[in-house]
């Protein structure tokens, strides 16, 4: 789940998509959180790791941002 301020999105990443839904998902494996501007800067790859917090699996995190430096990049 990414959470950005009052907002959140339940993020599925597969090898060849990534499914976005408005709203948090029960149970989820990590939840990204920042305020929305360090999240944006984050997704883009413009902010390092210390701009978001992890709580959860630090390696959905990471499987998420290097899909977005895929597609990106």
């Amino acid at each position: 789940m990414v959470t950005a301020g009052p907002a959140s999105w339940t993020v599925r990443p597969a090898p060849s998509a990534v499914s976005v839904a408005d709203g948090g998902g029960q149970a989820p494996r990590a939840v990204v959180s920042a305020t929305p501007d360090d999240m944006l800067r984050w997704l883009w790859g413009r902010a390092d790791d210390s701009a978001i917090t992890v709580t959860g699996d630090p390696e959905w995190a990471a499987y998420l941002r290097r899909l977005l430096a895929a597609v990106t990049g």
